[in-house]
């Protein structure tokens, strides 16, 4: 009996029942705020991109109160996130490790202004309900193939996980 490891990244979106049951705050409706302040801010500026929200914070583009509603958010959705994962993933490996989670909306948006405006893809950036999850999966290998082993752990992740969050994608995954 050998244990591989493998790590992998997955990308979730928190339903909006997990917002409804335990903050007043929408994610939706507060992203569309926050996206408002910084295209008057981008107008204001002449900037030709959408700034990450740490910018907007340290130039104080985004009122306060508005980002400390995100900071939040962003914490139940990855509190959120981590419980389902660890719940859904632990019966099924030998142990699951999250290594490191993200919320989306404090990347840097990779939205040009013309796409943003025209399909509402910035609200979309901004809204603090997609987490980015990089977790390290121990299992037993008792194929003893290593090479089809990260394909095993994607495919079983994703049957586990995919009526449990509004949407899902699995990344990469690799033996460590």
């Amino acid at each position: 009996m050998k244990f591989e490891k493998v790590r992998l990244s997955v990308l979730v979106e928190v339903p909006d029942h997990v917002f409804e049951q335990k903050s007043p705050f929408s994610p939706h409706l507060l992203a569309k705020e926050i996206t408002g302040h910084v295209e008057r801010y981008i107008a204001d500026e002449s900037l030709g991109y959408y700034p990450a929200l740490d910018f907007c914070r340290e130039v104080s583009a985004i009122p306060d109160a508005l980002l400390e509603a995100l900071d939040q958010l962003s914490w139940l959705a990855s509190s959120a996130a981590r419980s389902e994962l660890l719940l859904k993933l632990r019966p099924l490996y030998a142990s699951v490790q999250v290594k490191s989670m993200q919320v989306i909306a404090y990347n840097m948006p990779q939205v040009r202004l013309k796409q943003a405006t025209e399909c509402n893809e910035i609200i979309r950036h901004y809204t603090a309900n997609r987490v980015k999850v990089d977790l390290l999966i121990t299992l037993v290998n008792q194929a003893g193939n290593k090479e089809l082993l990260a394909e095993y752990v994607k495919k079983s992740t994703w049957r586990n996980l995919e009526d449990v969050f509004e949407s899902l994608e699995i990344g990469a995954a690799m033996l460590v």
